[in-house]
């Protein structure tokens, strides 16, 4: 098939024509395919946590020309027709995309034409990118404007200079995307496995994946961006609102909302931190059965003069490992003890590989995991969009994010160029907006040793200290498997099919976590490669998966009692390709009643909690007991 496809492509790329898109068709495609519409493609604003009004920004998602079949080294067609349209940003291997093939050199060239007047004097344009698999060319009207690398952070560029002063501007994209031949984190992503049976990775995305958009800002200062941290300790929201060329005499306000009624207020300095206390009687803790955010408006004012003005949100709470009466580390959400019970959600869509078609279907995983009674989603190897994070904020749900990883089997760990890949990715992810986001709990660096350098290479222990320097209100887990270095937060295991728990490290504070486990396969009724699908342990109809599963809840509970395991993590949320250990299938359809889950998994923190509250109530008692 696909060679059929770049026949067609070359021929017409001769006769200079365009072929019109129209979606293609993967072995299968979630419900929510029918629903894209080149005209209204993701429009929502893809910055809950940053965001200016709505007639500030224009998204520039839909309908691109695109040529999937040049060169790295192939320079821009300016004022040139490509021979295909894409719709962005679903990647180019994707039936969504209306492409759906892997690029014949690794590179994609885009092109777009806007009919859009330059900004007035006062304003400057901004050309944003949320994210592009991996090393991006950018021209503007034949000037080259930028360059990036990385595939799950985004960047911006000020074209004000660049654009035409009337007429078309003519936006030009080249990506190179080597996949997991190269030096760079890709997570599951394997090119191998494009569209047929593999075994733990999966087909690749390529080019722009998250949403592509401008806006306007005031020409001479404007707010960058925004850090907010909450300090349940003190009751208090500390927030750093970066601003671009703010002369020395701006000042910032900060107000926080609740129903859009200010019930606090701070000014304070740009790029410096600002403390705004919280009222005693409006302190509600963000919890996953009280998700309770505050609206955050942030006005920066130069000589009396409101110039810029931006909308965040933040949730108030706190994690930590705290040691219970018997010594055990356990982690405490708001000074309570928590267990997290969640399962591990890699990301994966039939039709939009790592793009979900719609924000409807972004959220739906989030609403699957609320409706089964888990509070923890461990999202495995991916960045996801900040809107997903929004989501998880929204329901309640925490996360542990892991960062994307080195391809397990083609990945050289220890080269310089992976390592400063890595780190360079791993920092724009701990620094970036995502750190915004409540739900976010823990940092996890490595899995299984994917991408991680071996002793004697110290890498993991700079990198997590690195990590855990700065950041003081999450976790930060060394590595989530074996090849664990003693260091971060966790003690962490992954135990197949059946649970088990590593013990707890009491000398370091450091919980025992099951990071993966279980892995139940039912075959379901939609296959990605018929008879290909794999799993842990085979059950035939939903009755048996949902007692194997409630068995598994069971010891969970037990093991959390001794030798004291503090998190479970289920592989996994849905079917990926061909693994089908998913409670969903891959194109997201319930494979037993969520309603039974939530059984399980609401018994198994009841028993939980109980142990925790009998407990405390014996340390009690036997305190007593010794001051008389």
């Amino acid at each position: 098939m696909h060679w059929l496809c770049l026949l067609s492509l070359c021929i017409v790329a001769v006769h200079g024509q365009k072929i019109p898109w129209q979606p293609g068709t993967a072995p299968l495609m979630t419900r929510w395919a029918v629903d894209v519409n080149p005209e209204y493609t993701l429009p929502d604003h893809p910055r809950p946590t940053f965001n200016r009004n709505s007639t500030s920004w224009q998204s520039l998602n839909g309908l691109w020309e695109c040529d999937p079949n040049v060169t790295p080294f192939d320079l821009p067609p300016f004022n040139v027709t490509l021979p295909s349209q894409i719709l962005v940003p679903f990647p180019v291997e994707s039936a969504l995309s209306g492409i759906m093939t892997l690029p014949l050199y690794q590179t994609i060239m885009y092109r777009k034409v806007l009919n859009i007047s330059p900004p007035s004097s006062s304003s400057r344009m901004l050309l944003h990118f949320e994210a592009v698999d991996w090393a991006t060319t950018v021209w503007i009207n034949g000037a080259y404007v930028g360059y990036h690398t990385g595939g799950y952070d985004r960047f911006s560029f000020d074209i004000t200079q660049y654009l035409n002063s009337r007429g078309s501007q003519e936006i030009i994209v080249k990506v190179w995307d080597p996949s997991e031949t190269g030096p760079q984190p890709c997570g599951k992503q394997d090119s191998s496995t494009y569209y047929g049976p593999g075994g733990i990775t999966y087909s690749p995305t390529s080019g722009i994946w998250q949403t592509v958009w401008m806006e306007t800002v005031p020409a001479k200062t404007y707010i960058s961006d925004i850090y907010n941290i909450p300090d349940l300790d003190n009751k208090q929201l500390v927030t750093t609102v970066y601003t671009s060329g703010a002369p020395v005499n701006a000042s910032v306000v900060v107000k926080v909302l609740i129903d859009n009624v200010v019930i606090a207020s701070q000014t304070g300095s740009p790029n410096a931190s600002i403390d705004v206390p919280i009222p005693l009687k409006s302190l509600y803790l963000w919890t996953p059965n009280t998700p309770f955010l505050y609206s955050i408006v942030a006005t920066l004012v130069v000589q009396g003069t409101v110039v810029d003005t931006i909308n965040s949100y933040f949730g108030m709470r706190k994690i930590e490992i705290v040691k219970d009466s018997l010594g055990i580390p356990r982690a405490h959400l708001n000074g309570q003890p928590f267990f997290q019970v969640g399962t591990l959600d890699q990301g994966f869509w039939p039709d939009g590989l790592y793009t979900a078609p719609t924000d409807e279907a972004l959220s739906f995983d989030l609403v699957a995991h609320k409706l089964m009674g888990f509070n923890l989603v461990r999202k495995h190897v991916k960045v996801e969009p900040e809107r997903w994070y929004y989501w998880a904020d929204v329901l309640g749900l925490v996360v542990w994010q892991d960062m994307p990883s080195g391809n397990w089997m083609r990945t050289v760990p220890s080269s310089d160029s992976y390592k400063a890949n890595f780190l360079k990715e791993l920092l724009a992810l701990v620094n970036g907006p995502r750190r915004n986001h409540p739900c976010i709990v823990q940092w996890t660096l490595f899995n299984e040793g994917w991408g991680q350098p071996a002793a004697p290479d110290n890498f993991t222990i700079i990198v997590t200290n690195l990590v855990q320097s700065y950041e003081k209100h999450r976790l930060v887990a060394d590595c989530s498997g074996w090849n664990e270095w003693g260091v971060g937060s966790n003690v962490d295991m992954h135990h197949y099919p059946d649970p088990s728990s590593p013990n707890p490290d009491k000398a370091h504070n450091r919980h025992a976590v099951l990071g993966e486990f279980g892995g139940i396969l039912l075959v379901p009724n939609g296959q990605w490669a018929p008879g290909k699908c794999h799993g842990y342990v085979q059950v035939s109809n939903s009755s048996e998966m949902v007692s194997q599963y409630t068995q598994w809840s069971s010891e969970i509970a037990q093991l959390s009692a001794n030798p004291g395991l503090d998190a479970s993590v289920y592989t996994q949320i849905t079917d990926v390709e061909t693994e089908c250990n998913g409670l969903l299938s891959y194109d997201r359809y319930y494979k037993a009643d969520p309603a039974l889950i939530n059984r399980a998994n609401t018994g198994t923190l009841m028993k939980i909690e109980a142990m925790h509250k009998a407990r405390a109530e014996e340390a009690k008692r036997s305190k007593t007991i010794n001051i008389n």
